[in-house]
């Protein structure tokens, strides 16, 4: 009989582990793109309660997206890197001051 090792029972039991690998390899694959919750999960082939379990894990890779509408909820969005999850916030808070003094805007 084969021994088996502790990283091979942890694989096999380890189920937040194995949801952080996957979640790794997707952010990995994702490169210098976003996407939202629901279509991020299905690329790390997890469900997306595992996904939500896991975002104080990952809040570096985590942009928090504003209302588009008045009655629309708040949004987020998945980046494939830190880097570029701070391009997309900093993409975002200049739109929302170009807004705010812009000579239409009301």
């Amino acid at each position: 009989m084969a021994k088996k090792t502790l990283s091979e029972f942890q694989d096999t039991y380890n189920t937040e582990r194995n949801t952080r690998k996957k979640i790794d390899a997707a952010l990995k694959s994702l490169g210098n793109a976003w996407e939202y919750p629901a279509e991020f999960a299905r690329r790390a082939g997890i469900a997306g309660r595992q996904l939500n379990a896991q975002r104080e894990n990952y809040t570096g890779f985590i942009v928090q997206l504003p209302r588009i509408h008045t009655r629309s909820q708040a949004r987020i969005a998945w980046a494939g890197s830190k880097k570029f999850a701070t391009l997309l916030r900093q993409q975002l808070n200049h739109a929302a001051t170009a807004a705010i003094y812009s000579p239409g805007a009301q």
